[in-house]
């Protein structure tokens, strides 16, 4: 190995699907290494309502805040997933088609 090969601590980070609450959203994070799994809950809580759970928007918003902390931890996961309702231009965003390893799957599987 070489080079930003050794770099990857995490084989497989799947983000989401993002739970919404007016003032809050909870995104799971799980990471799988070998054989093992463990899911955790990135939570962003705010001062006051901010999502309206049933607007499609909101949740959009709310995946895409979710999402933004696994985008920094890119050089350490083979494969990232995003799990939820992103679009051409969340994937753009995101640069898919620049990086390796990064896949959205759409809708809340």
């Amino acid at each position: 190995m070489s080079g930003l090969d050794s770099l990857p601590a995490v084989d497989r980070l799947e983000v989401g699907p993002v739970r919404v609450e007016p003032m809050r959203l909870m995104a799971p994070y799980t990471v799988y290494r070998g054989r093992s799994r463990e899911t955790i809950d990135l939570i962003y809580r705010f001062e006051e309502a901010v999502f309206e759970p049933d607007d499609p928007g909101s949740v959009n918003l709310a995946s895409m805040i979710g999402a933004q902390v696994a985008l920094n931890y890119g050089l350490l996961c083979r494969e990232i997933v995003f799990r939820g309702p992103y679009d051409g231009h969340d994937q753009r965003l995101f640069g898919l088609e620049q990086r390796r390893g990064l896949t959205c799957h759409r809708g809340q599987q």
